[in-house]
């Protein structure tokens, strides 16, 4: 069962909790960098992209399908998640990021008994 902090919805969409160790956040500049004849560098920052990546662990085949369908079919939407640095459940316009990585280490001839190892997504702040 699910704890509370770990809700977890994307384009109105709710989805399995990502692992208790399964969101990380990272800060990128967006800007121009150079460097003047001197070697001093010169940095004109334009934006700070904010992402999350999600990592999801020992999912089965249809909570795979779930994910990878909500993904494909919402390239925008409202994400709800837990959000450590705030200590509450938090919620930001984002759009998914290129590329859902899934890989699996158990299968069962039951395609509803498959048990998949990870999947991880990226959501970026709009």
């Amino acid at each position: 069962m699910a704890h509370k902090n770990w809700e977890f919805s994307y384009a109105g969409i709710s989805l399995p909790p990502p692992t208790r160790d399964g969101i990380g956040f990272q800060l990128q500049p967006i800007g121009h960098y150079d460097r003047s004849a001197d070697g001093d560098m010169l940095i004109d920052i334009v934006a700070m992209k904010k992402k999350l990546t999600v990592k999801w662990g020992r999912l089965n085949g249809e909570q795979v399908r779930l994910i990878l369908s909500t993904l494909e079919n919402n390239r925008e939407g409202v994400l709800i998640y837990y959000d450590a640095s705030l200590g509450r459940i938090n919620s930001i316009q984002a759009y998914y990021g290129a590329g859902a990585q899934t890989t699996y280490s158990l299968y069962d001839d039951d395609l509803k008994k498959q048990a998949y190892s990870s999947l991880t997504a990226n959501f970026i702040w709009v």
